[in-house]
C-alpha cells in the first residue's frame, strides 16, 4: 500500500512511496520531504506545515 504526501490546500501529490526497496532511505519524514521540495507547495504555492495526526488518513484497498 503506497504512502502519499499531499498538499492540504490543493490536494497535489507531493511524494509517493510505492514499495519497500524503492530507494535506500525508506519513507521520508515531513522534515526530509520539506528539504527536498522546499516549504511551499509546487502546485498552489501555499506554505506547507507538518502534518497533524488528526489529518492523517488511512485508506484500505478497494
Amino acid at each position: 500500500m503506497p504512502v502519499m504526501f499531499r498538499c492540504g490546500s490543493c490536494g497535489k501529490t507531493l511524494f509517493t512511496f510505492m514499495f519497500v526497496g524503492q530507494d535506500s532511505f525508506g519513507v521520508p519524514t515531513p522534515d526530509e520531504l520539506f528539504s527536498r521540495i522546499g516549504n511551499k507547495c509546487p502546485g498552489c504555492g501555499k506554505l506547507l506545515s507538518k502534518p497533524k495526526l488528526s489529518r492523517v488518513k488511512v485508506i484500505g484497498r478497494a
